[in-house]
């Protein structure tokens, strides 16, 4: 048996980070990783549609 890894790291609301490693049996770490990929594009579309507002202190 043959098992690939994907591994990434992400950062949390308090700037920590961490370390993600996924052991991918049977060859699904390419399939794992295009996954991931989606979701970042979807994320980032619906971010260009709906931008966050900025926020401004009232003097």
């Amino acid at each position: 048996d043959t098992a690939e890894y994907v591994a990434y790291v992400a950062k949390d609301p308090v700037n920590q980070r961490a370390c993600h490693i996924l052991e991918c049996p049977d060859a699904m770490a390419q399939d794992v990783i295009s996954s991931i990929g989606q979701a970042f594009e979807l994320r980032f579309k619906q971010y260009l549609k709906n931008p966050p507002k900025l926020v401004t202190p009232h003097d």
